[in-house]
């Protein structure tokens, strides 16, 4: 080979090496900007990460909040039927035994009338 020849194969050799230079410095800024996209991503996680964290215990508390609240009118509402039971049960036992009563009366009143009348056939007799 000439030196012609040799310089131009040797300038051929430079441009590649140039343009593997060029290729490498644009795959380092692709590769920063993709790291600056990739931290900008992991912020922007985090922060939704913390947001879902803070509204879910919020929405945690105010369900526990209002289940509580509807639990405690159940209870009242409990406490007013159990109440209101014991009421018509206590007005139930006194009615019947105030029927016993009567029926007893009737009873002891039928004896005494069958007594008389008893009285009355023996000493008619």
């Amino acid at each position: 080979m000439c030196p012609k020849e040799y310089e131009l194969q040797l300038q051929q050799y430079e441009a590649e090496v140039r343009n593997h230079i060029k290729v490498e410095q644009q795959l380092k800024l692709h590769i920063e900007v993709l790291q600056e996209k990739i931290d900008d991503l992991e912020k922007e996680k985090d922060n939704f990460e913390k947001t879902l964290s803070s509204e879910k215990s919020a929405l945690d508390k105010k369900l526990r909040n209002g289940f509580n609240r509807l639990l405690e009118q159940k209870q009242l509402e409990l406490d007013k039927l159990n109440k209101e039971l014991k009421k018509q049960k206590e007005i139930a036992n006194n009615e019947s035994l105030e029927r016993g009563r009567e029926k007893q009366a009737a009873t002891h009143s039928t004896s005494q009338v069958k007594v008389v009348r008893v009285n009355n056939f023996v000493g008619a007799g």
